[in-house]
């Protein structure tokens, strides 16, 4: 009978633990009917307060800027973001602006966003939208000191030049992930938002469990560890046009994604990198998703094809977890991941 008493105190006592030392999970509850109608029409947003409540979140469009319905569902929520409307709004084509929807001029989207990275008081910069335009601020970040302090940038598609830089120039560790114009949109899984806020918050990295190889020497290896680098495939070919290289594929596993390409653009692209020795001294590539041209769907034709051809020296693998469709696994650029074979013919890319 003692023995069981003690068994009881001694459950209750760890329960007790877990109960004090267990971190609160924030919860959304809206005030107000402006905040319901919010929640409502932005499903993702709440994966955002717990982060918000620990972190200072600044909202910039260094590329296209997102529709003001949005803006006004932001701000009728209880998040806590530092918004600058002038660098969020699209710009009227028909204004004196004339920038086909870019959030504003490039002096201006740079002047922000070096603010923002300078400013003490904002820790994490999240992207609203991509589409064109960031790499007008590079020219600007090229001639400013490193900043003090390293701040965590986030977004994906045109963002990935910005990234390359304050992870080639900077030694910085953006995180390639989803954007806030995405929020609204009930087909993009909630993981996407969710393992962004605990990437946040506790360096949370998730494991991408659906790669499978694209050639035979992929096959051969059960474990390549290395650093992580790459993103939207025309705007790593872009980087190739700048007089001090961004893209570094030295010892590093690439991935590669893009959206509503031709498979002959996609094909030239790939034979470009291979002269330009991009895949050189690479240890993997990893294709993410390639969201097909609807009158052009062979992309994943293309992509075996090449593999076992343009590719055969390099292990190729192949994952619908990164990039522009409805999963959107967030990854870190500089830091060290592995691909590992769980079982014959299936792999995963782990962090480290």
């Amino acid at each position: 009978m003692k023995n069981i008493i003690k068994l009881f105190i001694i459950i209750l006592y760890v329960n007790c633990i877990r109960t004090v030392t267990q971190t609160p999970t924030a919860t959304f509850n809206p005030k107000s009917q402006k905040e319901k109608i919010a929640l409502q029409e932005a499903i993702h947003l709440p994966n955002f307060l717990e982060v918000t409540k620990h972190k200072n979140i600044s909202i910039l469009c260094p590329s296209k800027g997102f529709k003001k319905e949005l803006l006004d569902i932001i701000k009728d929520s209880e998040l806590n973001f530092h918004i600058e409307e002038d660098m969020i709004l699209p710009k009227d084509k028909k204004t004196k602006f004339k920038y086909l929807d870019l959030s504003n001029t490039a002096e201006y989207r740079a002047k922000s966003f070096i603010d923002a990275i300078n400013n003490p008081d904002i820790d994490v910069i999240i992207c609203g939208k991509g589409g064109y335009g960031a790499s007008d601020i590079i020219p600007y970040l090229e001639n400013i000191p490193i900043p003090m302090r390293e701040k965590t940038l986030i977004g994906y598609s045109d963002i990935t030049i910005l990234h390359l830089f304050l992870e080639k120039r900077w030694d910085w560790h953006p995180i390639h992930g989803s954007m806030l114009f995405e929020v609204t949109n009930k087909e993009k899984y909630k993981n996407n938002f969710s393992q962004l806020t605990e990437l946040i918050l506790r360096e949370k990295r998730p494991i991408i469990k659906d790669l499978h190889p694209l050639n035979s020497l992929a096959e051969k290896f059960d474990n390549i560890s290395a650093k992580i680098t790459g993103g939207n495939m025309t705007i790593l070919q872009t980087s190739l046009g700048y007089p001090k290289k961004l893209l570094d594929t030295k010892n590093k596993i690439l991935i590669i994604e893009d959206i509503y390409e031709f498979t002959y653009r996609i094909r030239r692209t790939l034979t470009q990198f291979n002269q330009a020795e991009v895949f050189s001294d690479v240890k993997a590539v990893v294709f993410g998703k390639f969201i097909p041209n609807k009158s052009d769907p062979n992309i994943d034709t293309l992509l075996k094809e090449l593999s076992e051809t343009l590719l055969k020296n390099v292990p190729v693998y192949k994952t619908d977890s990164i990039g522009h469709g409805k999963k959107n696994t967030p990854w870190k650029y500089n830091t060290k991941y592995e691909i590992k074979e769980v079982k014959k013919g299936d792999f995963i890319l782990n962090p480290i």
